[in-house]
């Protein structure tokens, strides 16, 4: 039978993740975006990996682990800045950006490495692009 201080330490937890909830709910779409890119990132660098012929071992996942870690708490301490301390200053932007370009980067060098050649230079050679064309 539960007694009654468990039902009140229950209660103030849900309502600490609550006001938490609250507190972050701005960059909620930031940090799922973050998330899919380090998730589209692993997966892309499995790929690539056995690709390559490389083992596929824990570490990997560790690191991605570690990654998510730290680029998540990267962005809340961002928010935190810009919010509380720097509002003149878009903190948060300045750090999702640099996050989705490694991310994206990462991404990218994964799918050259998959497909084992540059994938935007045959992506633009198949739909035939112009540029650089000169008509005379």
């Amino acid at each position: 039978m539960p007694s009654m201080c468990q039902g009140a330490s229950v209660k103030y937890i849900q309502n600490i993740i609550m006001m938490l909830a609250a507190i972050f709910a701005p960059i909620q779409a930031v940090l799922i975006t973050t998330m899919v890119l380090i998730g589209i990132d692993f997966v892309t660098g499995i790929v690539a990996a056995k690709k390559r012929g490389e083992v596929i071992t824990s570490s990997g996942f560790r690191r991605t682990i570690s990654k998510l870690v730290v680029y998540e708490l990267a962005l809340v301490v961002g928010f935190l800045a810009e919010r509380y301390m720097m509002p003149m200053l878009p903190v948060c932007k300045m750090v999702s950006s640099l996050i989705a370009l490694t991310e994206i980067k990462s991404i990218y060098e994964n799918l050259d490495s998959a497909s084992g050649g540059d994938l935007l230079k045959s992506i633009v050679s198949k739909i035939g692009s112009d540029n650089g064309r000169r008509e005379d």
